[in-house]
């Protein structure tokens, strides 16, 4: 890749002439829009990188969602490193494009965003009775990343007290 000057030079014996031509040769940008992920979080940091050859002048990228349960908001969109945040829980791909004016390259990642599985805090009312050993039946809900319930979940173990803050 690059500009190169040909010159054709003509010799008669008494007279030398030349001519220039001027070629260009481009090639496209080489992307690379990062490692696949697999988050329990809606959001996310994407490293992409770009390398071009700089002809015919200046490169520019841009982010899209190609698919996914939901949408995806990018950060800066325009860059190659940019973050992302998801609407919904599931698989989505990313493209992250280059074109440097005459040729455009593309490639793609694959964004997995699970249901975080915790449980929060509990109500720490029973424990301020001072009422030792003590038990309660408590109702735990199982939420996603997006705060939504995890349908069919199953919470086991035991919660305690005493004294003193949380077990």
């Amino acid at each position: 890749a690059g500009t190169y000057t040909f010159r054709l030079t003509a010799n008669d014996g008494e007279f030398t002439v030349f001519d220039d031509v001027v070629l260009s040769f481009n090639t496209a940008p080489v992307v690379n829009a990062g490692a696949d992920q697999t988050l329990t979080v809606a959001n996310t940091t994407l490293t992409g990188v770009v390398t071009d050859d700089g002809v015919p002048g200046p490169v520019s990228t841009s982010w899209s969602l190609v698919s996914g349960p939901g949408t995806a908001t990018f950060g800066t969109p325009n860059a190659p490193s940019t973050t992302v945040s998801f609407s919904a829980i599931g698989t989505y791909v990313l493209r992250l494009t280059a074109s440097d004016g005459q040729l455009s390259t593309a490639d793609d990642v694959q964004v997995v965003v699970n249901a975080a599985k915790h449980i929060g805090d509990l109500d720490r009312n029973v424990i301020l009775l001072g009422t030792l050993p003590w038990s309660t039946t408590v109702t735990i809900r199982v939420e996603n990343a997006l705060h939504g319930p995890v349908a069919n979940a199953t919470v086991t173990g035991t919660w305690s007290g005493g004294g003193g803050g949380h077990k």
